[in-house]
């Protein structure tokens, strides 16, 4: 089975009819490695999207999370596509103004940080609702690489390292000082994350409602009140994310599809090909001026 596969933008994974063969490519070596290795022990590119978008959320939270959300685009050989729209939610005390002083002004930074800029998080019901439509290998196997990540520890990249640094005064204000990321980190350092390590066992023994129903939801709920925010335990309970027909269009002989709404990407992307449909870019060169 040929598939593409497509998560938050955040990384490409292809399963070649040569199953010794397959591509993964993401943010983190260490992530698509794991996906390589997941599709050379049997599973198919939607097992070894869900081990990379695990292994990401160790690495690399910012392309893959079980505390957010994204958009999930697929297409299969046997000419079926589809998406899963598994964004945030507002939690349900949320209201039109919450962000606005009396004045009607926004109060800066109130929708960017702490437990009021929360939203109800959906990665960890996509991973089992794709795994139950499109998995092969036990769901226990596609959350071991992360886990194992997570306990033995990562590197730290020159870019990560800035990255992190940028953000410290925020993880410190929001976190306090004794969080794992409240604290500077240089290139070449090791992050271990015992904590997470178990949080992804327990999610795989016993599924989703771990997340959304037991004691790692009552942890969520608590910090993100602790912090200023309206999240509950109904809100987690209640989340589920949604399949939705794809956007579908023609650029010149391309069938392109993308992700419908709530997500504008899709159609802005088809706007913008089709702006430029009848202009032949090939004969600009490439970054050339005119392409530009």
């Amino acid at each position: 089975m040929r598939s593409i596969l497509i998560l938050i933008l955040s990384f490409l994974i292809t399963s070649c009819d040569n199953s010794y063969n397959p591509t993964v490519v993401s943010a983190r070596k260490e992530a698509s490695d794991i996906g390589v290795e997941i599709m050379k022990n049997g599973g198919n590119a939607y097992d070894a999207m869900i081990a990379v978008h695990l292994a990401l959320a160790v690495v690399h939270p910012t392309a893959g999370n079980i505390g957010g959300g994204g958009f999930f685009v697929y297409s299969d050989s046997d000419g079926t596509s589809g998406t899963l729209d598994f964004r945030e939610m507002a939690p349900g005390k949320a209201y039109k103004d919450m962000y606005l002083d009396k004045n009607g002004n926004v109060i800066p930074d109130m929708s960017t940080l702490g437990g009021a800029a929360v939203g109800v998080p959906g990665s960890i019901s996509a991973i089992f609702e794709i795994h139950s439509r499109f998995g092969s290998l036990p769901i226990e196997e596609l959350f071991m690489p992360a886990i194992r990540l997570a306990k033995e520890g990562f590197i730290v990249t020159d870019k990560q390292s800035s990255s992190l640094s940028g953000k410290l005064d925020d993880f410190i204000l929001i976190n306090g000082d004794s969080s794992l990321y409240s604290k500077k980190y240089y290139k070449g350092d090791t992050i271990k994350n015992e904590a997470f390590a178990e949080t992804l066992s327990k999610i795989s023994k016993n599924g989703p409602k771990a997340f959304y129903e037991g004691e790692i939801a009552e942890m969520i709920v608590n910090e993100v009140i602790e912090s200023g925010g309206i999240m509950t335990i109904e809100d987690l309970k209640n989340y589920k994310s949604i399949w939705r027909e794809p956007v579908r269009f023609k650029y010149k002989e391309l069938d392109i599809i993308s992700m419908s709404l709530p997500s504008s990407g899709g159609i802005l992307l088809g706007q913008m090909l089709k702006a430029i449909e009848d202009y032949d870019i090939s004969s600009y060169g490439h970054n050339s001026l005119k392409a530009i």
